[in-house]
């Protein structure tokens, strides 16, 4: 297993794997890691990075971005480049994903990379597998969200890329690129190219009527969004619904620390349109902030729980697919669950 290398897709998931392999965890020679987040910002050009450069200063919410920061920033892109050129025929690439658009696009501008060599390349995609204890199951969206000690019960379940598929995957990303939007989300079992605006109900739906400390409305919707998204894109969009007069702010505008923010009238007019978007708005006005996290969280993870128990229930019942379709598990949850049943 020396010459197994790792590859995963942001800062988080690399610090998990090189502490994996350090204390023996996994196998493997090394990580390569990428840490820029393709699911957001131009990548039509990905040769000349002078847009994703500008698409960061226009979200940034902490600082100006310095000629230093532009100067690793494309360092970082020289030396991944350089990494991938120096693999040969005699690496095995493990390469982790989640269902989350991240951790995809960034698996896609690899093998895009790699695409003139002839690699033994295994995908490990995170989401498949359920996990689960008495009183609670979750389902992780990306490789970050696996602690270190966890790692290792992935590789079982991993699949060999063949060509076919690695040409599906080559012509899914040409199309992302040639459409060239700023955000791509997962959705329907794949990533698709979105509107810039998908988030701005989920921000104004968890804007309060009183000022709240920015910070607060960003984590929520990091938090219980169906999507991986950055805390950078959504302070983005925040302050575009400041310019647009959905929402009213205090504060040092851009700095995120500094600001407060209250939804207007007109923002809670935009939330009428949508019935379930303005009555979880009224719902959540009338509770503190410490009940809403609680519920939230306990209700996700009580109605997962129920869905894994039935998909188990139903495994000598009903074929993969049918129960995949009534419990809104993937396909490949309910087989890893089979699998993990048999062991």
């Amino acid at each position: 297993m020396n010459n197994v290398i790792h590859m995963c897709f942001s800062a988080s998931a690399s610090g998990s794997f090189k502490y994996a392999i350090k204390e023996n965890i996994i196998k493997g020679k090394k990580v390569i890691s990428f840490y820029d987040n393709l699911s957001e910002g131009k990548i039509g050009n990905l040769k000349n990075l002078d847009d994703r450069i500008e698409w960061y200063k226009s979200i940034s919410h902490t600082k100006e971005i310095s000629k230093e920061d532009i100067y690793e920033y494309k360092r970082d892109y020289h030396r991944y480049r350089r990494k991938i050129a120096k693999l040969t025929r005699e690496d095995i690439i493990y390469m982790w994903y989640g269902e989350c658009s991240e951790d995809i696009c960034g698996m896609m501008y690899a093998l895009e990379l790699m695409k003139d060599k002839c690699f033994n390349i295994y995908l490990i995609n995170v989401s498949s597998l359920v996990e689960e204890n008495e009183y609670e199951a979750f389902i992780p969206k990306s490789v970050s969200e696996v602690m270190s000690k966890d790692i290792n019960k992935y590789i079982k379940f991993k699949k060999e890329l063949n060509k076919n598929t690695y040409k599906d995957i080559l012509q899914m990303w040409e199309a992302l690129k040639n459409q060239n939007q700023v955000l791509r989300i997962f959705k329907d079992g794949k990533v698709k190219s979105s509107y810039k605006e998908y988030f701005d109900i989920d921000i104004l739906k968890n804007t309060n009527k009183k000022f709240r400390k920015v910070a607060r409305t960003v984590g929520y919707v990091l938090g219980y969004s169906d999507q991986k998204v950055s805390d950078d894109y959504i302070f983005g969009r925040v302050k575009e619904l400041i310019k647009q007069g959905y929402i009213e702010y205090t504060g040092k505008f851009g700095i995120m620390r500094e600001m407060e923010i209250k939804i207007t009238n007109k923002g809670i007019e935009m939330l009428s349109n949508n019935k379930e978007a303005i009555e979880f708005w009224k719902e959540r006005e009338e509770e503190t902030d410490n009940e809403i996290e609680y519920m939230r969280t306990f209700r996700e993870e009580c109605a997962l729980k129920e869905r894994v128990n039935i998909a188990r229930n139903l495994l000598d019942v009903l074929e993969v697919e049918v129960i995949a379709e009534k419990t809104g598990l993937t396909i490949e949850q309910v087989k890893n669950l089979e699998m993990v049943m048999s062991k």
